[in-house]
């Protein structure tokens, strides 16, 4: 697309530059996990959350529920720690990609 700047000046001035866009729809934004493993009590846990259809880095935080102990997930999205009580844990992710664009995701995480 080429852009004219005019003044109102006497003489009007102008100048004149080319750009190029991309439009990107926060509709198709996904985290591509759709299931998280189960874990084990005691034992080490890593998953990687992944997402999809917008414009990385993507960052991922829990916005509903709860992880079991010991479990934290990175901004950069993995899931990383040593579980210390077992029970279905309810979570809700959410993805943000460096536009803004978010999603969620609801997962049951079974420790």
């Amino acid at each position: 697309m080429t852009v004219t700047a005019t003044d109102d000046g006497l003489p009007p001035l102008s100048a004149d530059d080319v750009f190029s866009f991309v439009v990107v729809g926060c509709s198709t934004l996904a985290i591509t996990n759709s299931t998280l493993p189960s874990a084990t009590e005691g034992a080490a846990y890593n998953v990687i959350l992944d997402a999809r259809n917008s414009i990385a880095p993507y960052s991922f935080a829990v916005t509903g529920g709860g992880l079991p102990g010991n479990l934290d997930l990175a901004s950069g999205g993995s899931l990383t720690g040593i579980p210390t009580n077992s029970g279905d844990f309810p979570v809700t992710i959410t993805a943000t990609s460096s536009e803004g664009c978010t999603v969620s995701s609801n997962y049951v995480l079974r420790v």
